[in-house]
This record gives C-alpha cells, sequence and structure tokens, in this order.
C-alpha cells in the first residue's frame, strides 16, 4: 500500500468513527440500575433466609409463599383422633384473649398479644393481635390469634366464608379450601377447618363454644416439608399438637361420638 492509500484508509476511518451513533449513556445506567435491582433482591432474599434462622426473620418466609407450588392431596380422616401427644407440653395463658395454649418444651412465647386481632391485620407483619411461639433456634414459630366473628354461621359453612374472606385479604392462595379437614372444637363438636394455604402451608380456624363470637387462628410459620417441623412429624402433625391442646381435633368421619377424645 502506497501512502496515498494509506492516508485514504486513514480518513475513511476517522469519517466512519465520527458518523458513529452517540453512546446511549441514560440506556446504560437504566440497564445498569436494573441489574442492581436484580443483585440487591438476590441479596435481600439471601439476608432474609440467613436472618430467618436467628429470630424474626421467621416470618420472611411467610411472605416468600409461593401460590403456584403443587397442593398436596388431603385425607381428611386420615389423621382422625391421632394428634400428637402434649402431656408435656407447656401450658400458656394468653392474658389477651382469656383461653389457654399448650406449645412444645423449650418453645418461647416470641411475642404475647397486646391488642385483639381483626380482620385488617391480615397479611400484614405486625404481630401485635397474635400469641407467637418460637423454637430455641429461631427457625419455626406458630401464631394463635382470635378474631370478632360475630355475624359468621357456626356451621362449617360459615367457617369456610370466613376463611376465603381472610385468604383474600392476606394475599394467600387457598385454592385447596374444597379440601379442607373439618375440625371438632369442643365436647360439641363446634364447627373449624384445617386449611392447606399457599401449596403446603397448614392454618386452623374454629368458632363457637367457648369461643363463641369469635374465629380462632393457628398458623404454622413453615411448610409440611421443612426440616425443622419434622421432628414433629410435619407441618400438619404439629398444627393438630396445638390444637389438641386447646380441645380442638380432626372431626371423625361418621361424627357418632361427638367431641375430642
Amino acid at each position: 500500500m502506497n501512502l496515498e492509500q494509506e492516508l485514504h484508509t486513514v480518513f475513511v476511518s476517522e469519517s466512519e468513527r465520527r458518523a458513529a451513533p452517540p453512546v446511549d449513556l441514560a440506556g446504560m445506567m437504566t440497564r445498569g440500575k436494573i441489574r442492581r435491582r436484580r443483585r440487591t433482591t438476590l441479596r435481600a432474599g439471601v439476608a432474609a433466609a440467613v436472618v430467618a434462622v436467628i429470630g424474626f426473620g421467621a416470618f420472611a418466609l411467610v411472605d416468600g409463599r409461593n401460590p403456584s407450588a403443587p397442593q398436596p392431596a388431603s385425607n381428611p380422616s386420615s389423621s382422625a383422633n391421632t394428634s400428637p401427644s402434649t402431656t408435656n407440653w407447656t401450658v400458656y395463658e394468653s392474658k389477651q384473649y382469656g383461653f389457654n395454649i399448650k406449645h412444645p418444651p423449650g418453645w418461647e412465647v416470641w411475642q404475647p398479644a397486646y391488642r385483639d386481632w381483626t380482620l385488617k391485620d391480615a397479611g400484614s407483619e405486625d404481630r401485635a393481635g397474635q400469641e407467637t411461639f418460637m423454637t430455641p433456634a429461631g427457625d419455626l414459630y406458630v401464631a394463635v390469634w382470635s378474631s370478632p366473628a360475630k355475624d359468621t354461621p357456626e356451621t362449617l359453612e360459615g367457617v369456610a366464608a370466613w376463611v376465603e374472606q381472610y385468604c383474600k385479604l392476606a394475599g394467600k392462595s387457598c385454592s385447596g379450601l374444597d379440601r379442607s379437614v373439618p375440625l371438632c372444637n369442643g365436647t360439641d363438636c363446634d364447627p373449624g377447618l384445617l386449611v392447606t394455604v399457599d401449596g403446603d402451608f397448614v392454618e386452623a380456624f374454629f368458632t363457637g363454644g367457648k369461643h363463641k363470637g369469635q374465629m380462632i387462628g393457628v398458623e404454622v410459620g413453615r411448610p409440611e416439608s421443612a426440616e425443622p417441623v419434622a421432628k414433629y412429624g410435619g407441618a400438619r402433625r404439629l398444627l393438630e399438637g396445638f390444637l389438641s391442646g386447646m380441645g380442638v381435633c380432626p372431626a371423625r368421619p361418621d361424627q357418632s361420638q361427638p367431641g375430642c377424645p
């Protein structure tokens, strides 16, 4: 290549460079922010999982429920009258609600209720209206509360309608409501339901008897397959233990002998 050709090549390259479109700095910054937000979200998720092991972070697991998770089939009669023994469980008296709750030995009252719970609290992280019990390791909790329900019929249909409203307000998936386990509350077998929520979490709701005009809710903060509930036979068995300590059990299929054993 002679000198004239070299100069021509340099001139063309310089012209093309100057004619190139300007760099989209705003777009790069926007994309950078998106990537940072993704990284921040990931870091936040990891941090939440770590905090869950030491206390309040356990409640983050509620917010992280997966509504699309497959729902396990439930057999209403499979565990009837086989609630785990609670003879060595500790009795706790709720000063806010005036009834007793039994929890496994070694568990702590993470936060006692100091005001009444209402449906407005559904989905809230405010635990002021709940009696919350926590394992010593801080990796599992069970919450109990009472809500006004004087207009709710004391029937299974009435409880189901109340639970459906609760799920909507809490933003929870209760698509397994039609497969809920009927509960027997007290000697007169007042109605209640054990419900699968958000795929494989379990909660229970019951009314009537000494809780007339109230709806009692009990929530296990870990799913059925989680390791912390394994020692109790799973989340449902743990929930049934709490219910048993409150005089509630799965209803007998034939109802020939009303009331819990």
